[in-house]
């Protein structure tokens, strides 16, 4: 017959959650150190369309947005839905990570990629933008960012009107 002696097993559980409460204390010790700030989006400074073809667009915006922490953020890949005038155009997806060095505004090269049949769909069903009128752009999403290993996500919804004299083509 196997004895177990109980006072081991109590020393052994209390040993565990001793150590487990003493890494929750140093984890929140240095999150409370860390404070942070929204990321500002200032605006799109400029544009390119890298690749139209028949089976996808490439399109680099410029963006310029200001990280007021004291710390780099890492924003990762994300996909978008896209909505004009509340009809779902597709997805674009971010091609690259783009990093937003600490107490800084810079402009960031950020490349899109979609797929031209259900954007071209969508555009071409709101004619109105075409010759000259009004629409809302719309995205929305999830942006997942990263600043000393510890990620957090973020949702985007961001409408803009847009006119065809904003394009360059």
């Amino acid at each position: 017959m196997l004895w177990i002696n109980p006072c081991v097993n109590i020393y052994m559980t209390v040993s565990n959650i001793t150590r487990l409460l003493s890494g929750i204390f140093i984890l929140l010790s240095f999150s409370s150190c860390i404070e942070y700030k929204d990321v500002e989006f200032l605006g799109i400074t400029d544009y390119s369309i890298n690749k139209l073809d028949t089976e996808d667009v490439r399109i680099t915006l410029f963006l310029k947005i200001k990280n007021p922490n004291t710390y780099n953020i890492k924003i990762k890949k994300s996909a978008f839905d896209l909505y004009l005038n509340g009809k779902k155009l597709g997805k674009a997806k971010m091609l690259d990570d783009i990093k937003l060095e600490k107490n800084r505004s810079q402009v960031h090269e950020v490349v899109f990629e979609g797929d031209i049949k259900k954007i071209t769909q969508g555009i071409f069903s709101n004619l109105g933008v075409l010759f000259g009128g009004t629409a809302k752009l719309r995205v929305t999403g999830k942006i997942k960012a990263k600043a000393y290993g510890i990620g957090k996500k973020f949702d985007v919804d961001v409408t803009e009107k847009i006119k065809a004299s904003d394009f360059k083509f």
